[in-house]
């Protein structure tokens, strides 16, 4: 489903891995957190529709990954 309105969404790693995929849009009025937490592994966000992804993300540890996006660097 489309995730719409404001809201902070939290992928953190506390005693497993934390781990959401979008499959849909994700409006700007959402904040996507990507941490550690409290444990060792980090905390995982997959996009499955990167151009349909509006949120502000805070990559502060972990891993985004934007399906279908070719980048280099």
């Amino acid at each position: 489903m489309d995730v719409v309105g404001v809201g902070t969404i939290v992928a953190a790693a506390g005693h497993g891995p934390g781990h959401i995929e979008f499959a849909h849009s994700v409006g700007s009025g959402q904040t996507v957190d990507i941490t550690n937490g409290y444990g060792l592994q980090s905390g995982f966000v997959q996009v499955d529709a990167a151009s349909l992804y509006h949120a502000k993300t805070d990559l502060s540890m972990g891993q985004l990954v934007l399906e279908r996006l070719k980048a280099s660097s």
